[in-house]
């Protein structure tokens, strides 16, 4: 909605959205999990194809012990919210795409240099997970991805972390991904914070 702007993020260390008119007014707000200490926070909005909006981020799923899960809620353009979800992933979603045929997909890093790529329906189901290995072997921080031309194929930029939180080393990547397979990779080494990575497309 052209006349709606959505905020995401965290109150009080509960992921929260507003929903904001032209003239600044909150039309609406919304915060879906509060009943797990220190939930986390929401990190992207967008919206789809089909008029509504998608937030994701990190929660505590409170159906899992409150162990921390990556989470995603879909609302509509007034607020409301349409279907929470939680994925068995421990890392939080910084971005999303929407697929040609409505297919989300959630990237996030892991471990032995894999990038993963989460799918799931416009439903928010769980559909797959595509892992893809790029060198070298370290932890990736995947910040953005972005949905290029064509069914299933993607460009993914992040960065791959080694050392400790506080002493990384930093390299962002390119990887162009399409239908299971990675079709190149580029790397450029950077001394920006991990927390700034980002790319466009």
């Amino acid at each position: 909605n052209a006349n709606r702007i959505v905020l995401a993020g965290s109150i009080a260390g509960f992921p929260a959205f507003e929903i904001i008119d032209t003239a600044g007014n909150i039309v609406n707000s919304g915060q879906p999990f509060n009943s797990c200490f220190s939930p986390g926070q929401y990190l992207k909005a967008q919206a789809l194809m089909d008029g509504n909006v998608l937030i994701c981020g990190q929660s505590r799923d409170f159906n899992n012990a409150c162990a921390y899960s990556a989470t995603a809620t879909k609302i509509d353009a007034q607020g409301n919210i349409i279907w929470n979800k939680f994925y068995s992933v421990s890392t939080a979603f910084y971005d999303f795409a929407e697929d040609d045929d409505s297919t989300l997909v959630f990237p996030y890093g892991g471990i032995s240099g894999n990038i993963n790529l989460l799918k799931a329906d416009k439903n928010g189901n769980f559909l797959s997970i595509d892992s893809i290995a790029v060198p070298p072997s370290v932890s990736w921080q995947v910040q953005k991805i972005h949905n290029a031309p064509g069914i299933n194929k993607f460009y993914v930029v992040g960065n791959e972390i080694s050392g400790s939180w506080w002493d990384v080393s930093i390299f962002w990547s390119l990887v162009n991904y399409s239908g299971g397979q990675v079709l190149n990779y580029r790397t450029f080494s950077s001394g920006l914070s991990y927390a700034l990575c980002e790319g466009s497309y």
